[in-house]
């Protein structure tokens, strides 16, 4: 437990120094207390203001946001540091689910940001998505400095191997979408034939 806080110290007194120094270590815990973080935060900025739930409820969601957080830092990390590979920069495969994992600490953000956009929503519209999209950039920022530090390359290859993993997942949606209209299409004409 001390561990825990001392981390926690060091991370709110000078958050990138405490980055990089969990980077170097084998433990990857940091990491995914970095997930939970996001999980909470990402829970935070959907139901704040939505009817309550109960705790049970509440543990549940974020049990299994949480789960889908690490499993998209899995494949994340995992696409990434093949490109990294692939593209001659060495580098461990934990180095980049670390980096990946606290730049998650980003989301919470969201927290102070539900409760500022329950507060002035009435007077100036919904800025919600405007808050998302900055908060979002802020966390790819943080990756591709991780990432730069981790795999000591250029900005560039850490903002591609930051990005990659959501364009192929971009790039395999629009294929589905694709496939299954192609196929409504053709059973459609079937029917009028």
């Amino acid at each position: 437990m001390n561990f825990l806080l001392g981390e926690l110290e060091a991370f709110g007194t000078d958050p990138h120094a405490a980055a990089v120094a969990a980077l170097g270590r084998r433990r990857s815990g940091f990491a995914v207390l970095g997930y939970l973080a996001g999980a909470i935060g990402t829970y935070t900025w959907v139901a704040l203001g939505r009817d309550a739930l109960s705790p049970a409820r509440i543990i549940s969601v974020v049990g299994l946001l949480f789960f889908a957080e690490l499993a998209a830092g899995y494949f994340c990390s995992s696409i990434s540091h093949m490109f990294m590979e692939l593209s001659g920069e060495n580098g461990r495969a934990r180095a980049m689910f670390g980096a990946l994992g606290m730049s998650e600490f980003i989301k919470l953000l969201f927290i102070p940001l539900a409760l500022l956009v329950q507060a002035v929503s009435p007077f100036i519209g919904n800025i919600g998505p405007l808050l998302t999209l900055c908060v979002v950039f802020l966390q790819f920022m943080a990756a591709a400095a991780l990432i730069r530090i981790a795999y000591a390359t250029t900005a560039s290859r850490a903002w591609w191997a930051v990005v990659l993993p959501f364009f192929l997942v971009l790039i395999g949606f629009f294929a589905m979408v694709g496939i299954l209209c192609v196929l409504a299409v053709t059973s459609i004409m079937r029917l009028f034939a």
